[in-house]
């Protein structure tokens, strides 16, 4: 029996940790409605400035731009550049357009 408990706990763990937000360090402006989502900052095309700097510990790709974007749109960037994960983390800059 406990063994099946550790199971059930091990998964719950596990899905828990695919929805935690990200950690947001930075200026907080007025929503937006939209964010792009860029892997690299030669891929951003428009003038911008850096107003925050996103962490999380989610590695499966879709939950990452999911993540990364929503709270971005909630901080009030234009976009995201998402960087290459490193020491068990992922880490993005928020934009905001000039």
């Amino acid at each position: 029996m406990k063994k099946h408990y550790y199971i059930i706990l091990i998964f719950c763990t596990f899905l828990s940790a695919c929805s935690l937000p990200p950690t947001y360090m930075g200026a907080k402006l007025p929503p937006t409605q939209k964010v792009d989502v860029y892997y690299s900052a030669n891929e951003v095309k428009r003038d911008y400035k850096v107003i925050g700097h996103l962490l999380s510990h989610v590695y499966i790709k879709s939950a990452i731009e999911h993540n990364m974007a929503s709270y971005a749109k909630k901080m009030g960037g234009d976009g995201v550049i998402i960087m290459p994960a490193a020491n068990n983390r992922i880490e993005a800059e928020v934009l905001k357009y000039k």
